[in-house]
């Protein structure tokens, strides 16, 4: 008796089994039914705030004559060297070729000159530009 119920529970458990049939070939864990798709829940309409303009920028006073030239004086050559045309300027131990850019700081102005050379070995400075620097 006892070996007819354990047939039968086998025979019942492998019906029940085959009910869902399963894909050998399927990887562990997967299931053939997709899952519900969540609910789309409305996104609360949100009114945009309109930044205030930002205020205008003072304009930077501009660079005078005079700290031009308070510049320019501290600008010190070592020397120029070099055939016409072809001039090398020494400034601080830093040899820059003629047409190069070179800039200073005074106070709070940036000023910006190409080097150049002259037939008589005096350095001549190009003013390009100047800008006053944010305090």
């Amino acid at each position: 008796m006892n070996l007819h119920l354990t047939l039968m529970a086998v025979l019942l458990a492998g019906t029940v089994c085959a009910a869902v049939p399963r894909d050998p070939f399927w990887p562990v864990g997967f299931d053939p039914n997709p899952p519900p798709k969540p609910k789309q829940v409305e996104k609360p309409v949100v009114q945009k705030v309109q930044p205030k303009p930002a205020a205008p920028k003072p304009e930077p006073e501009k660079v005078t004559p005079d700290e031009w030239k308070t510049a320019e004086a501290r600008i010190r050559p070592n020397g120029i060297f070099g055939t016409a045309g072809k001039y090398k300027v020494m400034i601080d131990g830093k040899i820059y070729p003629a047409g190069s850019g070179y800039s200073i700081t005074n106070g709070n102005v940036r000023f910006e000159w190409t080097l150049g050379g002259s037939e008589k070995r005096k350095l001549q400075l190009e003013r390009k530009r100047a800008e006053r620097l944010a305090r």
